[in-house]
């Protein structure tokens, strides 16, 4: 069978990525792959791009993105560690709650708790979406450096009526409240999510949670819900500091625990 170099070196790159514990250089992988560092850089940009790598100081580690890929069917551990803290404030908000994490510059909802009321949000499950649409994509953004948002959202292709104001106006918000209102769902009319994260022990974030309803039925007890969803994250955050990091969408608990912020 023919090898097309491109693929080979894709592969290398991820192989050498997952033998290592805290991650590879752009040099060390020229070197092992007998590669020059520019066509190296352009196929790294791409896998950290879609999430199949993170970086970390110049460093280079398996990313959920490719775990996604791979056990996308699975019941993953990340879920069961926050499974009764959801069930918890899906009683507490009688709506759905939604689990996500950062997949690359995207975001990916990996599990989800429907409402028990007859009009509900549910939503779709282990697709990207881009993380200016959503509440729980601001959140993952306001952890971000501007010129790294603005990378992203750009690549993303923003949607009618977006401005760069409203945006940094919303992210400033979340930094000041930990938390994100998004009063109009762009692809759920009639819909409105909070969403806050969770950090792991190294204080890097890791994941959200987002409470998802009817606009009306939420904007009447707003305060209670967003003060659940806070004590919900913080729960979370107590499990990931005490116990072992878990996994996300299959990746190993050691690699999450040193992940970078996306």
């Amino acid at each position: 069978m023919k090898h097309h170099r491109a693929v080979d070196r894709v592969d290398g790159i991820l192989e050498l990525a997952a033998e290592s514990d805290d991650g590879v250089t752009l040099t060390h992988l020229a070197e092992r792959l007998e590669a020059p560092k520019s066509s190296l850089h352009s196929l790294i940009s791409g896998l950290v791009a879609v999430g199949y790598l993170v970086e970390r100081a110049g460093r280079y580690l398996v990313g959920p993105g490719l775990g996604m890929v791979l056990t996308a069917s699975r019941r993953q551990p990340l879920t069961e560690l926050t499974r009764k803290v959801r069930e918890q404030l899906n009683e507490d908000t009688q709506e759905t709650i939604v689990l996500g994490v950062p997949v690359g510059t995207t975001v990916v909802y990996v599990d989800q708790i429907e409402s028990p009321q007859r009009i509900r949000y549910a939503a779709p499950m282990h697709q990207r979406r881009p993380m200016h649409h959503t509440s729980m994509g601001k959140v993952f953004l306001a952890d971000l450096p501007e010129p790294r948002v603005r990378e992203i959202v750009r690549g993303e292709e923003p949607t009618d009526g977006f401005t760069w104001e409203g945006l940094f106006a919303d992210l400033a918000e979340v930094r000041e409240t930990g938390y994100c209102v998004n009063r109009k769902l762009p692809l759920s009319t009639g819909f409105m999510g909070i969403a806050a994260g969770f950090r792991d022990s190294t204080g890097s974030l890791v994941g959200a949670l987002s409470v998802r309803g009817p606009a009306v039925r939420m904007t009447e007890v707003l305060d209670d819900h967003v003060a659940s969803l806070l004590d919900a994250t913080q729960h979370i955050h107590e499990l990931l500091v005490t116990e072992r990091p878990p996994s996300i969408e299959g990746v190993p608990g050691d690699v999450l625990d040193r992940r970078a912020r996306v």
